[in-house]
C-alpha cells in the first residue's frame, strides 16, 4: 500500500467514524461546531463553511474562520451559484469554469485550493460544506465518493436535528416545559407533572414512570401516576438484564402500550410508559416523541439528583464539622475518653469501646449492651493478632458483628477502637467519621501520654535527689511529694528493677539496648493502673519502685515473690528473650534512709544476677553474710581480698576457654561434691579433678581445708557485692 493509499484509507476511516457521531447531538451548533472540528482533526485545512439551503437561498449554517465581508454576501441566492455543487462533489478548478459568486467570494479569502461536499438525503439537498485551503494541495478525485457518502450522512444527522427540533416546538407549544419546575422540585413533584404531559402530548389514557433502584435491583412505580395503570407496584430484575423482557412493549409503536427508557450517561436510571385503550395505538410518531420526553426526563431527574446530592453534601459535611468540633471540645474538657466515647455511639447510635495497646478498657459507651456481651469481647480481643494498620478488623460476639481499628500515631499502635457494626452502617458519614475519631483518639493518646511524661521526668529528678547520701534540699523535695500526694515520713522499700535481654535475632549491643525503654514504659503504665502505691523512676539503666511497707499484707517474702511474678507478665517477658531481677532493700525511718535501702536493694540486686538466678529476686535482709559484707566501708580492702584469692582465676586463660572461675563456684556451691558438680557443668569427672588440680595450683591453696573454702566464698561474694 503506497503513501497515497495510506492517506485516503485514514481520511475514510476518520469520516466514517465522524459520521456515526453526528446523530448524537440534539443541535444544529453542536453538530456543526463537532463537524468543523473534525475536518480541521485530520484535514490541514484553514476554512471550513456549511451553507445550508434554504427556499432559493444559502444561509450560513457555520463559517469557520470567515471575514465579515464573506459574511455580509449571506443569505445568497442560489441561481448566483452553481447547481452543481448541491448535487455533487467539485473542486476549485471546477468552480472556476462555471458562472459562481461563491467562486469570487472564496478567492477573496485567500483560499488557493478548496472543495465541495454537498449534504444530501434520498435526492434531498439540505445545503453544501466547503472545505478551504491556504496553500495549493494536491485533490484526489478517488476521495469523490468518500465525501459524498459523508455528505449523506451530515443530511441525515440534519434532518435528524430538524425532527428534534419540530417535536420540541410541538412540546412547548402543548406547554410541556413550564418553568414551575425547578431544580429543588421534589423527585415525586417532577415525575408526577412529566407523566401527566406526555399523557398529554401522546394523547394517551395513562402514564407513569418508573426509576430503577440499584441497591435492591428493582423497578419501583413513581407515585402519582396519571391515572389508574396496568404495571406493578415492584419490578424485580432477575436471571436476565434485557429491559424487554420487563417491558415487552418497549420502543415498540403500533399498539396501545408504548414504552421508552430513561437513560443518563449511558446508563438507563428508569423507563417512561404510556397506554391507550382500544382501538387506539401509538404511532411512530409517538415513539419518537416520547424518546424526546424521556431525554428531557432524564436531564430533569439529573439536575434534581444533583441539587439533591450537593445538599445533601452540605449538611454531611456541616454534620461532620460540628462533630469535629464536639470531639475535640471533649479533648480539652477531659482527660478521659468516656466523653469522646459517648458523642460518637451518640452519633451512630451504638456501642464505642476504646482499649489501650494491653486491651484494657479506657472509655466506652455501651449502648445497652449486655455486660456479658462486652466481657465475651474483651475475652476475644486478646485472641487477635496485632492490628498494626487502620484496616478494620471483624469479631462475631454473641451474634453480634464488631469492626476493630487500631488507634495509630505514625507506626506506633496506641490503642484499639472497637464499634458495634450495624446492617448498611457503611456509608460515607461513618467511614469518614470513623476517621475523625480515630484521629481525635489519637490525639487523646498523644496526650495522655506527654502528661504522664512530664509527671515522669518530673518525679525521676525529684527521686534522683532524694536517693543521695547528702540530701541537698530537704523541702523541695518534700514540696515534690506532696504534689504526687506521697508521704515520704511512712516506712517504705526502695527496690532496683534490671533487665537482662539475650535476644538471639538483635545482631549488636545497640540493638538490644533499645529494646529495653519498651519494656520500662510497658511496666510503668501497668503499675500506675493495677499498683498506683509504687512511685517509679528510672536512673540509669536501672527502674527503682519506692513501695510503703504497710502494702506487705502477707509476709515480705510472699508479697514480693507475687509482685515478682506480675512485673515479668506485665513486661512480657519470657526466659528465651531474657530475664528480670528484682533487688529489695531494707525498711526507711526517715529520710537518709532512702539513700541506704537504695545501695542495698542495689547490692542485693547484683547478688541475685549473680548468684540466684532462678529465683530473680531478693530482699536486702534475707542475703545472710551478704548483708554484713555490705557494710564494709573499705572498698581498697575489698579490692585486695579478691585479688589475693580469686585473681589468679581471673585472669587465666589457657587458649581452650576453660572458666576455672566458674568451675571453683560452682564445686563449691555443691558442697565439693564431685559427682553433682560434673553432672551442673556437663564434663566429666576426670576433667573436673583436672580442673580442681590446676586451681589448686594457680592459688596456692588446699580446697579441702576448710578455712581455705572460707576465704575462697567470702572472696566470691564481696565479688558478687562489688564487682
Amino acid at each position: 500500500m503506497n503513501k497515497k493509499e495510506r492517506l485516503m484509507r485514514r481520511i475514510d476511516h476518520h469520516l466514517r467514524i465522524t459520521a456515526r457521531n453526528l446523530v448524537k447531538f440534539n443541535t444544529r451548533e453542536e453538530t456543526f461546531h463537532f463537524l468543523i472540528n473534525s475536518f480541521k482533526e485530520e484535514l490541514p485545512c484553514d476554512s471550513v463553511f456549511i451553507l445550508l439551503k434554504e427556499g432559493d437561498q444559502l444561509i450560513h449554517g457555520a463559517l469557520n474562520n470567515a471575514s465579515s465581508l464573506f459574511k455580509q454576501f449571506f443569505p445568497l441566492p442560489i441561481k448566483n451559484c452553481s447547481h452543481d455543487m448541491l448535487e455533487k462533489s467539485l473542486t476549485y478548478t471546477q468552480l472556476e469554469k462555471q458562472d459562481c459568486v461563491l467562486t469570487l467570494l472564496l478567492k477573496q479569502e485567500k483560499l488557493k485550493t478548496w472543495f465541495t461536499v454537498p449534504i444530501i438525503d434520498n435526492g434531498m439537498s439540505f445545503g453544501v460544506c466547503i472545505i478551504g485551503f491556504k496553500k495549493e494541495i494536491e485533490l484526489y478525485m478517488e476521495m469523490d465518493s468518500v465525501f459524498l457518502e459523508f455528505g449523506n450522512s451530515v443530511a441525515v444527522a440534519i434532518n435528524l436535528i430538524k425532527q428534534k427540533e419540530a417535536q420540541k416546538q410541538k412540546m412547548i407549544e402543548t406547554g410541556f416545559f413550564t418553568p414551575n419546575l425547578m431544580v429543588n422540585s421534589p423527585i415525586e413533584k417532577i415525575t408526577e407533572s412529566l407523566a401527566k404531559k406526555a399523557a398529554n402530548i401522546t394523547q394517551a389514557d395513562a402514564s407513569c414512570l418508573y426509576l430503577y433502584k440499584e441497591e435492591e435491583s428493582c423497578f419501583i412505580l413513581q407515585h402519582p401516576s396519571y391515572q389508574k395503570i396496568s404495571y406493578p407496584e415492584f419490578i424485580k430484575v432477575e436471571n436476565t438484564y434485557v429491559l424487554e423482557h420487563y417491558f415487552p412493549w418497549l420502543e415498540k409503536p403500533g399498539g396501545n402500550h408504548l414504552t421508552v427508557p430513561i437513560v443518563i450517561n449511558l446508563k438507563i436510571i428508569g423507563v417512561l410508559h404510556v397506554e391507550k385503550e382500544e382501538p387506539n395505538f401509538f404511532t411512530k410518531s409517538d415513539l419518537e416523541t416520547l424518546e424526546l420526553i424521556s431525554n428531557h426526563i432524564a436531564v430533569m431527574i439529573e439536575n434534581a439528583q444533583l441539587y439533591q446530592n450537593e445538599r445533601n453534601q452540605k449538611q454531611f459535611l456541616q454534620k461532620l464539622l460540628n462533630y469535629q468540633q464536639k470531639l475535640v471540645k471533649k479533648t480539652v474538657e477531659q482527660e478521659s475518653f468516656d466523653g469522646i466515647s459517648e458523642i460518637i455511639g451518640k452519633i451512630f447510635t451504638t456501642s464505642i469501646i476504646v482499649l489501650d495497646r494491653f486491651l484494657r478498657p479506657l472509655g466506652k459507651y455501651l449502648n445497652g449492651m449486655d455486660p456479658s456481651t462486652f466481657t465475651s469481647l474483651i475475652d476475644k480481643m486478646s485472641l487477635l493478632p496485632p492490628i498494626k494498620k487502620r484496616d478494620s478488623y471483624q469479631l462475631e460476639v454473641e451474634k453480634n458483628t464488631f469492626s476493630v481499628w487500631s488507634v495509630i500515631d505514625n507506626r506506633d499502635v496506641l490503642g484499639y477502637l472497637i464499634v458495634k457494626i450495624h446492617p448498611n452502617q457503611s456509608d460515607d458519614f461513618f467511614k469518614l467519621g470513623i476517621d475523625i475519631a480515630l484521629n481525635i483518639y489519637s490525639l487523646q493518646f498523644l496526650k495522655k501520654k506527654l502528661v504522664f511524661d512530664a509527671k515522669a521526668q518530673v518525679k525521676d529528678t525529684f527521686i534522683n535527689k532524694l536517693l543521695v547520701e547528702q540530701i541537698e534540699d530537704q523541702e523541695t523535695i518534700i514540696q515534690y511529694a506532696n504534689i504526687f500526694q506521697w508521704n515520704l515520713f511512712k516506712p517504705h522499700r526502695v527496690a532496683v528493677l534490671k533487665i537482662s535481654l539475650k535476644d538471639e535475632k538483635k545482631t549488636s549491643f545497640f540493638e538490644i539496648e533499645a529494646e529495653k525503654p519498651l519494656y520500662w514504659e510497658r511496666l510503668k503504665v501497668h503499675l500506675s493502673n493495677y499498683a498506683p502505691y509504687i512511685q517509679t523512676a528510672s536512673k540509669g539503666e536501672e527502674l527503682v519502685l519506692i513501695l510503703p511497707v504497710d502494702q506487705e499484707t502477707t509476709t515480705p517474702d510472699l508479697f514480693w515473690n507475687r509482685l515478682y511474678k506480675d512485673i515479668k507478665k506485665w513486661m512480657g517477658f519470657n526466659e528465651t528473650e531474657g530475664n528480670v531481677y528484682l533487688g529489695i532493700g531494707r525498711k526507711t525511718v526517715q529520710l537518709v534512709d532512702y539513700y541506704h535501702s537504695y545501695r542495698e536493694a542495689v547490692q542485693a540486686m547484683k547478688v541475685i544476677s549473680s548468684h540466684f538466678l532462678d529465683k530473680g529476686y531478693a530482699l536486702f535482709e534475707e542475703l545472710g553474710v551478704y548483708t554484713l559484707l555490705h557494710q564494709l566501708k573499705d572498698t581498697q580492702l575489698v579490692k585486695i581480698f579478691v585479688k589475693k584469692h580469686l585473681g589468679p582465676l581471673l585472669s587465666y586463660t589457657d587458649g581452650k576457654s576453660m572458666d576455672l572461675f566458674h568451675t571453683l563456684r560452682t564445686f563449691l556451691s555443691y558442697n565439693g561434691n564431685l559427682k553433682e558438680t560434673s553432672k551442673k557443668l556437663f564434663i566429666h569427672r576426670s576433667t573436673l579433678q583436672y580442673r580442681l588440680e590446676k586451681i589448686q595450683t594457680l592459688l596456692n591453696v588446699d580446697i579441702s581445708c576448710s578455712e581455705h573454702r572460707l576465704n575462697i566464698m567470702i572472696a566470691f561474694k564481696l565479688y558478687d557485692l562489688y564487682y
